[in-house]
């Protein structure tokens, strides 16, 4: 078992409480538990990540070959079919464009991914199980028995500990 990561931990950290530039120890520490292989992202994050054309991407960019990995594998490919069942089956039913929306991007598979190889996933995104606008990722991850995390609660497990220089 490992944390896998959302684009939103990336981006959220940089954007509002890590910059890389403020905060370079948390960074350090993704990349350290990243190699020793405690979490990692997905490639499919990782291409959002690189799409900003940011200093976050030249950091995702840097570290691509530690903390990201290929997420179209067989058994990932079967969590995602199961993932399809529940978007088709799920009362109260979400939106089309919801469900289209969610289905364009990395979300279904970094839960799929998570669900294949029995992961953590770590999002900061918050539960609406009741929701039928948007899909959230920790809705999802319920529904297919994925653990999920934020990450304060990923730092703490790690025994991350940010202090000033």
């Amino acid at each position: 078992m490992a944390f896998c990561l959302d684009t939103n931990v990336f981006v959220e950290a940089h954007r509002s409480r890590y910059p890389i530039d403020m905060a370079p120890g948390f960074w350090d520490a993704l990349v350290k538990a990243a190699e020793k292989e405690l979490l990692h992202s997905i490639e499919s994050v990782y291409d959002e990540l690189a799409a900003s054309k940011d200093e976050l991407a030249d950091w995702a960019k840097e570290h691509h070959d530690v903390l990201f990995r290929k997420n179209d594998d067989a058994k990932t490919q079967v969590a995602l079919v199961e993932l399809g069942q529940f978007l088709n089956e799920r009362k109260p039913a979400y939106r089309d464009e919801a469900k289209e929306a969610f289905l364009a991007g990395a979300d279904p598979w970094l839960v799929a991914y998570c669900k294949a190889h029995g992961h953590v996933l770590v999002t900061e995104e918050v539960e609406a199980p009741q929701g039928v606008r948007q899909v959230k990722i920790p809705d999802v991850a319920v529904a297919l028995d994925v653990e999920t995390a934020t990450m304060l609660k990923m730092l703490r497990a790690l025994g991350v500990r940010l202090v000033s220089g």
